[in-house]
């Protein structure tokens, strides 16, 4: 799986040009990473956005925001707000939203698995040695709980990186920056088959 995260770093194109050209490159999974965006702000872009990617068949989900993950009827939410908590978001969101959690070790990994949350992160500064490390104490207790890695440098090596045992990755830059980020995604998803 990989997860193109869309940050407002990009004086080319806007956010919604962004997505647009993602899911013309094929991608499945769109997550909008945007700090700093007031509520105004991302449910104009929500009105632009989720006809889209809902006629695309696109899981389209928002960090740190399940309150405009609600009022857009967005598949779910990524945290990595530690004041956010996920059990009670699964509470409140329900068991079909699709909620992620940014996790620094195996044991809250674990914690997430038991509270149905669907997949966690690695933090971006983990390098391949620390990942495989974490797969494999991972693994010995639950072989078959979604994990991604963060990092724009795996879209060179996504699968070196599903090697190490992770079930995709989360970048954005390398799509976001390039010259053509509809050819650009069009060969993270090649990779990915």
């Amino acid at each position: 799986m990989i997860q193109i995260i869309i940050r407002n770093e990009n004086d080319r194109y806007s956010v919604a040009e962004l997505v647009q050209m993602a899911v013309e490159g094929g991608c499945r999974w769109i997550r909008l990473d945007l700090p700093d965006a007031d509520e105004a702000y991302m449910l104009e872009l929500g009105e632009q956005i989720v006809p889209l990617c809902r006629e695309a068949g696109v899981i389209l989900t928002v960090d740190n925001h399940p309150d405009i993950a609600r009022k857009l009827g967005l598949h779910g939410v990524h945290l990595s707000d530690k004041a956010l908590n996920p059990v009670a978001l699964r509470e409140e969101l329900g068991p079909e939203a699709v909620i992620g959690v940014t996790v620094a070790d195996v044991g809250t990994a674990l914690a997430m698995a038991k509270a149905d949350i669907d997949y966690v992160q690695l933090p971006d500064d983990l390098d391949a040695e620390r990942i495989a490390a974490f797969m494999v104490d991972l693994r010995q207790v639950n072989s078959s709980y979604p994990v991604v890695a963060a990092g724009d440098e795996y879209a060179a090596a996504i699968d070196a990186l599903l090697a190490l045992g992770v079930s995709g990755a989360v970048v954005g830059a390398p799509v976001y920056k390039a010259d053509d980020p509809v050819v650009a995604t069009e060969k993270l998803m090649a990779q990915i088959g």
